[in-house]
């Protein structure tokens, strides 16, 4: 089977898209050129609770095939791990839910792996049709929507799991960003990437490929 690495560089991805070895080792083989080896982030059983409570359910997708793709349950935590990682000194605990509950729901909505613009739209739909009465509503909207402040949040933690894609010149760019993340959560972000990913492809689900690599 062709790596995605190698439809990749092609230009030859399909709908949906899958996590492979060769992919894996070409992305650890062009680890980026960081300045020391990363420090580890203050995180205890409570952290990953909260995590977890928010975090979604298979049946929130609505194509089931991207549950385990590049857009699956593996992305979508990692960007809700990155975004309490970015926001937890920042907020209260109320705004920092409502930041993890549109961080879980960002990408449940798409119909394949690629650039798939309605996502986002359905996504508010969906949110609106399943949780309407939930307590942060207005704000879990507005940060989906890309209209309240904390959406950079979001955004910068959607962009720290691009080193995930098979492509370097997809990897993070700080310019498009209004959070720039330091270096040891760039490194922290990479690596958790390969080590979650090696789990995965070794048989852990998500969540527990995940938290195995955070070591709690």
């Amino acid at each position: 089977m062709t790596s995605l690495w190698s439809l990749a560089q092609e230009r030859n991805q399909p709908d949906f898209q899958y996590m492979d070895q060769e992919t894996l080792d070409q992305i650890q083989a062009n680890k980026p050129e960081f300045s020391h080896e990363g420090v580890s982030f203050d995180l205890n059983q409570s952290d990953i609770d909260l995590l977890l409570d928010q975090s979604p359910k298979e049946d929130w997708y609505l194509e089931p095939k991207i549950v385990s793709s590049i857009h699956g349950m593996a992305h979508t935590c990692r960007v809700m791990l990155y975004a309490y990682l970015l926001a937890r000194d920042e907020v209260n605990l109320e705004e920092l839910r409502a930041i993890l509950f549109a961080c879980s729901i960002h990408d449940t909505q798409r119909l394949d792996d690629k650039g798939d613009e309605g996502h986002e739209v359905r996504a508010l739909e969906w949110l609106k049709e399943n949780f309407p009465k939930h307590k942060s509503f207005d704000l879990v909207y507005q940060i989906l929507e890309g209209t309240h402040g904390h959406e950079k949040y979001l955004r910068t933690a959607d962009a720290l799991d691009r080193y995930r894609l098979p492509k370097v010149k997809w990897w993070i760019d700080d310019s498009y960003l209004s959070i720039k993340p330091n270096e040891s959560l760039k490194i922290f972000a990479f690596n958790l990437i390969i080590c979650s990913e090696q789990k995965i492809l070794n048989g852990s689900d998500p969540k527990t490929g995940i938290l195995d690599c955070l070591a709690i």
